[in-house]
């Protein structure tokens, strides 16, 4: 195996890694030369921003439950409510998962494609 090809496995193993949140992100910060590479550096920030949309989602989720819970109180509306609320979250976490699994696919094929809806916020991220 060439230098080079050593190199691209490093470079798409890292990529591969930064879809699974800690780790790939710890690696690129911890090494120089993953740093200095575009095609990691936009790996990292497409993840980070499915991250960032995933917390929000987890926050808006615990609030809303809880809310919902809350309104069960109201017999038949309460419970309907709850019901619309939770089939709503479950399709956006479902539509979370699906853009994580795109994003290791766009790996796997070594393309450099952002996310689905999401994937222009990863300029806010500046490294």
């Amino acid at each position: 195996m060439t230098n080079s090809e050593s190199s691209f496995d490093q470079e798409k193993f890292c990529c591969i890694l930064a879809w699974f949140f800690p780790f790939g992100l710890l690696w690129w910060y911890l090494d120089e030369n993953m740093k200095k590479n575009r095609h990691v550096k936009f790996q990292v920030k497409q993840s980070l921003t499915l991250v960032a949309f995933f917390i929000v989602y987890s926050f808006v989720s615990l609030i809303a439950t809880q809310v919902t819970g809350i309104l069960t109180i109201i017999p038949v509306l309460g419970q309907m409510i709850q019901l619309a609320v939770g089939f709503v979250l479950l399709v956006i976490g479902l539509a979370l998962f699906a853009l994580w699994a795109i994003g290791l696919i766009t790996i796997i094929q070594e393309k450099e494609q952002e996310l689905f809806l999401i994937g222009k916020y990863a300029v806010w991220f500046r490294f």
